[in-house]
């Protein structure tokens, strides 16, 4: 199920094939080739990413930032935040921070103080919600106010032992966490070893402390990408930016794609990074200790 997001930039229902996805970027680019400026509504990790995709190919295109928040990517620490704004605006992107957008018309986009903003090209990057359609029949009283499903400490659809939930469809009451791909990774190994643990009849796994230890929290992975050659990678406390950045970013998605093709090398690899991810989190690079853990 996971999330859904308006536009082209995750793959629609319609899209079943690999082909399917890659005849939209085809369109997607095109139309971007031609467009002499963009804009992109809202700041979070999607709308800066892609905000910098497009002024490192087409420097030349005049592309507009608006968000309402007073930062960037508020879920990173503020030296995170401060070095992709520096780096958006270093590039000649027009950033428009604390401006609300009250309507969009066509090719016009709407502030809350009345100014109107232009341009072929308008991206919504505000967020995404849990794609639980398939649920609203068999699980509507299940389902939070904003369609996610609700689950317990062992990632339980409440009030149905037998069903597990995880990753973007999930909410949990008393954990809060950042729907990224590591995290619904967790998720996904711990409801997994669950199911198993359940069959068997063995006692089951609460999130986090069944992977992570006990009083242990998940931890904070962000990683950023500025272009091809550079980006932020955030490990709990340590933030990499730059260059050395880019470098992680690449090794990260080499190893990802060779393990989930069945690689050895790459399987091999995160079985050894998820063990050192641990150890680190634990030990070293400590997440910051908050009354909400992750779910």
């Amino acid at each position: 199920m996971g999330s859904s997001y308006n536009g082209a930039i995750r793959p629609r229902r319609e899209e079943k094939t690999m082909s399917c996805r890659a005849m939209t970027w085809m369109h997607e680019n095109s139309k971007l080739q031609q467009a002499p400026s963009a804009l992109v509504v809202g700041a979070g990790l999607v709308g800066v990413e892609l905000a910098a995709e497009i002024i490192a190919v087409y420097p030349s295109k005049r592309v507009t930032l608006v968000y309402g928040t007073q930062d960037v990517c508020k879920e990173l620490p503020p030296p995170a935040r401060a070095y992709i704004r520096t780096w958006l605006k270093e590039r000649g992107v027009i950033i428009k921070s604390d401006r609300r957008v009250s309507d969009f018309r066509g090719d016009e986009c709407v502030l809350d103080d009345g100014q109107t903003l232009q341009a072929p090209l308008i991206y919504r990057c505000l967020g995404s919600y849990p794609r639980s359609d398939p649920l609203q029949e068999e699980f509507e009283d299940k389902l939070d106010s904003r369609g996610a499903i609700r689950v317990n400490s062992f990632l339980q659809v409440i009030g149905c032992s037998n069903v597990y939930a995880a990753g973007d469809v999930t909410v949990h009451a008393q954990h809060t966490e950042e729907k990224t791909g590591y995290t619904a990774e967790q998720n996904a190994k711990l409801a997994a070893s669950n199911i198993v643990r359940d069959i068997e009849g063995k006692e089951l796994l609460s999130y986090p402390d069944g992977l992570f230890g006990e009083g242990q929290a998940t931890p904070t992975i962000f990683c950023v990408s500025l272009s091809k050659y550079d980006g932020v990678v955030i490990f709990n406390s340590l933030i990499l930016t730059g260059k050395i950045a880019a470098v992680f970013k690449w090794l990260i998605e080499w190893t990802k794609v060779a393990s989930m093709r069945g690689r050895p090398v790459g399987k091999l690899f995160w079985q050894v990074a998820d063990v050192a991810s641990i150890f680190l989190s634990n030990y070293i690079f400590r997440p910051k200790k908050d009354s909400k853990s992750l779910a």
